[in-house]
C-alpha cells in the first residue's frame, strides 16, 4: 500500500474519531445544562418554597399602613374605568385601596387615609369640598387624576389647586416632561396623536411644580402645597389608559416624601415561534440580498446577528417553540412533513448554551379558541373540545422529550395572544410544570380577542407574567408604554417574531438591516437608560412576578429616616425610592442611584433600614 495514502487514511480515522468525541463531549455538557438549568428553576421558585422558607419581620403588624380612598362616578364609564386603572397602579405599589362613589364619600371617615384620589370630573358631585380640602391643608394627599368640569364647584377651591387663571376647555396632544417623574423622562417629548386629552386653558401660581405640559404649552400634571399636605393635579383624561401608569404611580411618589414602593426590576426578551420549522421555501428578497434559502437566512444572518445583539445589550432569550404551521384542530396531529427536528436541535442548543429557555407556542399557530368572533377575525379554526387540543399538546411534548429529555417548559405564549379557558386547562393536564402564561399587558389589534394580563398569581396557580411591548423597532407610543411600565413597576418585557422579516405588513417594507439596525438602536437604548434592570428568561422572571405579588411591604417614617417591614420574604427584594434628601446610614440593604432623587433600593431581610439626611 501507498504509504502515503496509508498515512492519510490514518489521519482521516483520527481526525474523525477526535470530532466525535468532541460532539460527544459537548452533548454532555449540553444534557447537563438542560438538567442544571430546569432542577435550578424548579427549586428555586416554581417547585413553590415551602411557608417554612418566608420570613415576616417581627415588627409588621405593628407597622403603619397606607391606605388610600379613589372617589369615582360609577355612572361614568369613564370615571369608573379610570378608577380600576388606578386601583390597580396602587395594587401595584403595595398600599392599601378603598372605592367609594362621589355622592358617598360624605359618609366617609377621611383622616383614615393616607391618600385621596378623585377621578371623578364632576366636583359637585362631591357635596363636601370644603371637608375634603381641610384634610389636605391638615397633612393629607390630594390627587385630581382627571381634568375637573369648570362649574362652581371647581371655581370654589381651583386656588387651592395651584391655579390662578381659569379659561376654556381645549384638546391638547403630545406630552412634555419637565421632571424626572417617569424615569430618565426629563426633557423627553412625545408629541404624538396617540396622546389625546381633554384639558383646561390654566395659568398656575409660581408655587406650583410642572411636571409635564402638552405640545400647546398646557399644564398637564402639577403640583403644589395645600397647608400642610399636597395636592396633585392632571389636567386631561388620558390616566384611563394602562400605558400612561407611570403617570399615576409618579404623580403619587412625588406627591409623597421619601416615597418607596416595590418594583420587580427585571428584562426580558421573547422570540415568538422559535424553534420554529423553517421551511426550505425561496424569497426574492432574501436571495436577492443574501443569496440564500430562507433557512440559510436565518442560520447564517439573522440568529448570528441576534445573539450578537444579546451579548452586547444583555438579554437572555426565551424561544417559544411551533411544532409545525398546519391548520389542523382535529386529530391525527401526526404531521412528519411539517416538522423539523433539526431545528429544534440547533436553535434550541443555541438557546440553552447562550442562558436562554425554551417555554411553548403550540402544536401549530392555531390559537385556543373557540369563539367564532376570535377565529373569524383571525383566520383560524375553532378548537372543538378540550380533548382534541390535549391530543396535540401531547405530541409537542413527545416531540420535545424525543430531543431533550431532561428538559421542562415552564413557559406557555399563546399564539396570537389569544387563549380560552379550555385551552388554559389543556395546557395543564399535558405541561403540569408549566406555571406561566405569558400573553400582552395591553389591549392587541382587535378589542376583546387577546388575553390581556395583569401581574400576578392566578387563583389556579398560573402566573400571569405578560409582555408590555413588540417589534424590532418601537414607535413613539412603544417608548411611552415602555417609560411607564419601567417607573411603575420596574419591568421591561417584549417580544419580536423571526417571520417578521418576511412579511410585508409587519416588516413595513424595510430589510432585514433597517429592522437589524432598529432593533439594536432599541436595545442599546433600554441598556443606557436603565443599566439597573436585571436580565433574565421568562421563567426566572416569572420566579420574581410570584415573589413581586406575595411579598407585602410596610414603610416607618421616622426622623432619621426610613423602617421598612416585610412580609412573605424570600430572597432580596427590589424598590425604588424617591427622596431628596441625602443617604446616609444603609441596614441589610443597598441602593444605586438611578435618576436624580431616585434609589433603587436591594432588600436582603425582611426588616431594614435608610437613614436619610
Amino acid at each position: 500500500m501507498d504509504r502515503n495514502n496509508y498515512f492519510r487514511r490514518n489521519l482521516i480515522i483520527v481526525l474523525t474519531i477526535i470530532v466525535l468525541l468532541a460532539i460527544s463531549v459537548d452533548l454532555t455538557r449540553s444534557q447537563f445544562l438542560y438538567q442544571k438549568t430546569n432542577h435550578t428553576l424548579l427549586n428555586d421558585g416554581l417547585g413553590y418554597r415551602s411557608s417554612k422558607t418566608e420570613s415576616k419581620a417581627a415588627d409588621f403588624d405593628r407597622a403603619a399602613v397606607e391606605r388610600y380612598l379613589v372617589v369615582y362616578n360609577p355612572d361614568e364609564d369613564a370615571s369608573d374605568t379610570l378608577k380600576n386603572n388606578i386601583v390597580q397602579t396602587v395594587r401595584y405599589l403595595k398600599r392599601e385601596v378603598d372605592e367609594v362613589k362621589a355622592s358617598d364619600l360624605k359618609h366617609v371617615s377621611l383622616e383614615n387615609y393616607d391618600t385621596v384620589i378623585i377621578a371623578e370630573r364632576d366636583l359637585s358631585d362631591i357635596g363636601i369640598l370644603d371637608k375634603l380640602m381641610l384634610y389636605g391643608e391638615q397633612g393629607g394627599h390630594l390627587f385630581f387624576a382627571t381634568r375637573p368640569e369648570v362649574n362652581d364647584a371647581m371655581y370654589q377651591i381651583y386656588r387651592k389647586l395651584g391655579i390662578v387663571e381659569l379659561g376654556a376647555y381645549v384638546t391638547t396632544t403630545g406630552v412634555k416632561l419637565n421632571t424626572n417623574i417617569l424615569l430618565q423622562g426629563k426633557d423627553k417629548s412625545f408629541s404624538g396623536n396617540f396622546i389625546s386629552n381633554s384639558s383646561t386653558h390654566v395659568q398656575l401660581d409660581k408655587t406650583s411644580t410642572i411636571h409635564a405640559i402638552s405640545s400647546e404649552h398646557v399644564p398637564l400634571l402639577w403640583e403644589t402645597g395645600i397647608g400642610k399636605g399636597k395636592v396633585a393635579v392632571f389636567n386631561g383624561t388620558m390616566l384611563v389608559d394602562k400605558a400612561s401608569r407611570g403617570l399615576i404611580a409618579g404623580a403619587i411618589a412625588t406627591s409623597h416624601e421619601d416615597y418607596m414602593y416595590p418594583i420587580m426590576n427585571t428584562k426580558v426578551a421573547f422570540i415568538d415561534d422559535f424553534p420554529t420549522p423553517f421551511y426550505n421555501v425561496e424569497s426574492q428578497e432574501i436571495h436577492k440580498a443574501y443569496n440564500r434559502t430562507v433557512p440559510a437566512f436565518y442560520r447564517d444572518i439573522w440568529w448570528p446577528d441576534m445573539l450578537q445583539t444579546a451579548k452586547k445589550y444583555d438579554l437572555k432569550y426565551t424561544g417559544v417553540l411551533i411544532k409545525t404551521y398546519n391548520d389542523k384542530v382535529e386529530p391525527p396531529f401526526d404531521d412528519p412533513k411539517g416538522t423539523q427536528q433539526s431545528s429544534l436541535i440547533i436553535y434550541g442548543r443555541e438557546l440553552l448554551k447562550n442562558a436562554g429557555e425554551i417555554g411553548l407556542h403550540g402544536y401549530n399557530h392555531q390559537s385556543f379558541a373557540n369563539s367564532v368572533k376570535v377565529t373569524e377575525t383571525l383566520d383560524y379554526k375553532p378548537w372543538t373540545s378540550i380533548s382534541n387540543m390535549v391530543a396535540a399538546l401531547q405530541l409537542v411534548k413527545s416531540y420535545m422529550e424525543q430531543i431533550f429529555p431532561s428538559y421542562e417548559m415552564h413557559t406557555y405564549v399563546p399564539p396570537s395572544n389569544v387563549l380560552s379557558d379550555e385551552g388554559r386547562e389543556a395546557i395543564k393536564q399535558v405541561f403540569p410544570n408549566m406555571k406561566i402564561i405569558s400573553s400582552v399587558y395591553h389591549e392587541d389589534f382587535v378589542a376583546g380577542i387577546a388575553y390581556v394580563q395583569e401581574f400576578g398569581v392566578a387563583k389556579d396557580g398560573m402566573i400571569e407574567m405578560p409582555r408590555l411591548s413588540s417589534g424590532y423597532g418601537m414607535s413613539e407610543s412603544d417608548q411611552w408604554a415602555m417609560i411607564n411600565a419601567v417607573s411603575s413597576i420596574g419591568a421591561f418585557s417584549h417580544f419580536v417574531h423571526p417571520d417578521d422579516v418576511l412579511d410585508s405588513k409587519r416588516n413595513g417594507g424595510r430589510t432585514w438591516e433597517e429592522m437589524y439596525r432598529e432593533y439594536n438602536d432599541m436595545m442599546s437604548k433600554i441598556k443606557a437608560m436603565y443599566p439597573w434592570l436585571r436580565s433574565m428568561t421568562a421563567t426566572e422572571s416569572g420566579i420574581e412576578t410570584m415573589h413581586y405579588t406575595q411579598e407585602k411591604i410596610r414603610i416607618d417614617h421616622t426622623q432619621d429616616g426610613i423602617k421598612g417591614y416585610v412580609d412573605g420574604f424570600t430572597g432580596d427584594l427590589y424598590y425604588l425610592l424617591r427622596t431628596d434628601k441625602k443617604i446616609k446610614i444603609l441596614k441589610d440593604c443597598s441602593v444605586e442611584e438611578v435618576d436624580k432623587g431616585v434609589y433603587v433600593v436591594r432588600v436582603k431581610q425582611n426588616k431594614f433600614e435608610i437613614g436619610l439626611d
